[in-house]
């Protein structure tokens, strides 16, 4: 919804001086889109929450600071851990899934005991499905989730991380990472991207743009540029990454392609 408020030819007739702040949640927010959120839309106190229930949150942004994207901390009175596969903890700084526990979980799924048993361990923790590291002052930093991971080669790619970058190309106004089967590296980098109405771009511009800015292996193979009523949506307004696995398998041919990787 923000990116379509920035977006929307309005803006900039609109006045908007009553608006100082918000809630931002529901999906990760990369650093350009806070910038945007704070220069162009003037919420100088926003903060961004996380988790189920909203485990964690940001401290609301000051105007003074110099650093727009604000570290992410565990609400007062619940605990956050990160783990790696075998569900020992890391060390600060290490990746891992994301667990919590407190007051704001939920107890389990409704009438669903297998469910249940999934997603909470015998300590009650509950197992989010997010990777991200925790830093030495206790702040959390997300890097997505695990079931969206694409494994290159036996190398992780965070989709969240390269988003991050192909939406600082001043054209984009959305994109979504996703993996595709690919014969030899067992995945490869695919990406659907949103451009703002009266702006073009074209695949050699955007990987220009992308070589000064990530690693050429991070770069998507595929660029596939879209429409808004293209990109499938949940109810509330999230992009269904699985339903646009499929899509982009189809639309590449890649149905036949095997992909060794093992998530």
């Amino acid at each position: 919804m923000l990116i379509d408020i920035l977006n929307h030819p309005d803006l900039p007739s609109t006045n908007i001086s009553s608006l100082r702040g918000g809630i931002i949640g529901g999906a990760g927010t990369p650093g350009e889109l806070c910038q945007k959120i704070y220069k162009n839309l003037g919420m100088q106190k926003y903060v961004n929450s996380f988790g189920s229930t909203e485990t964690t949150m940001t401290a609301v942004s000051n105007p003074e600071d110099k650093n727009i994207v604000k570290p992410m901390y565990v609400m007062p009175h619940m605990e956050m851990a990160i783990i790696n596969k075998c569900g020992k903890f890391v060390s600060r700084g290490e990746k891992g899934e994301i667990v919590v526990r407190g007051y704001s979980i939920m107890q389990g799924y409704w009438n669903d005991e297998e469910k249940t048993k999934e997603v909470f361990d015998k300590d009650r923790w509950f197992h989010t499905g997010d990777i991200g590291s925790m830093s030495s002052d206790g702040s959390i930093e997300i890097s997505g989730r695990y079931k969206d991971v694409i494994v290159r080669g036996g190398f992780n790619y965070y989709p969240a991380e390269i988003e991050q970058f192909i939406v600082q190309h001043p054209f984009v106004a959305d994109a979504c990472v996703i993996g595709v089967p690919d014969k030899l590296h067992g995945e490869e980098v695919c990406a659907w991207i949103r451009l703002k109405s009266d702006t073009s771009l074209t695949v050699d511009e955007l990987v220009e743009f992308l070589e000064n800015r990530i690693s050429t292996s991070k770069i998507p193979r595929y660029i596939l540029f879209k429409l808004q009523h293209e990109f499938p949506l949940t109810p509330s307004g999230k992009i269904k990454k699985y339903e646009l696995q499929k899509l982009s398998i189809k639309e590449l041919k890649l149905e036949k392609v095997t992909s060794y990787c093992e998530k």
